[in-house]
């Protein structure tokens, strides 16, 4: 299974053409995860979850690496992410925080040779979510707090040896919750 972006996409508005997603067995994995998230009765251990879209993750690092984190303003995609509504294959009219309180996204990340690396790669996530919860959410819900969350790597997860296979290999520590 292949996954493309559309052309006319928010998230690839410089982009000519279709976009081929790099990696398609997460792609479609994510995709998988969250219609089953929407099934009644949840078959997960939690109702209160939802799996972000890979194409808006990889948006999301993008941002983050061109824009001033203190300047930074959240555009539409971002507010119907947060209210469950885009895109449209994911929508479930879950809003963060209020009906949700656990995030699951894809990050790829190539060859990391330490926990140093690994947090610097993940930085986007934990540095942004605080401040895009600070836009989103009313105070008398949720005081406004701009600390960055914390970053925890598991220790109990196998070390995968064959480069290229990383992400069949994830999934089955994202299934088991």
């Amino acid at each position: 299974m292949q996954a493309i972006a559309p052309k006319n996409d928010a998230h690839f508005v410089n982009q000519e053409d279709e976009v081929n997603i790099n990696d398609p067995h997460m792609t479609s994995a994510m995709l998988m995860f969250h219609k089953r998230s929407m099934k009644d009765p949840s078959p997960y251990s939690s109702s209160r979850i939802t799996f972000l879209e890979h194409w808006f993750v990889k948006m999301w690092v993008r941002d983050y690496k061109k824009n001033d984190p203190k300047t930074w303003e959240f555009s539409d995609t971002y507010k119907k992410v947060f209210n469950g509504n885009y895109p449209q294959e994911f929508s479930d009219n879950k809003k963060w925080l209020m009906d949700v309180d656990r995030l699951y996204l894809c990050h790829l990340i190539n060859v990391v040779p330490s926990n140093t690396d690994l947090l610097e790669e993940c930085r986007p996530f934990p540095k942004m979510i605080p401040l895009f919860l600070n836009e989103m959410v009313q105070e008398k819900l949720r005081k406004k707090n701009s600390q960055q969350f914390k970053i925890s790597r598991l220790k109990s997860v196998p070390k995968n040896e064959d480069p290229g296979d990383g992400g069949v290999y994830a999934l089955k520590y994202m299934i088991g919750d």
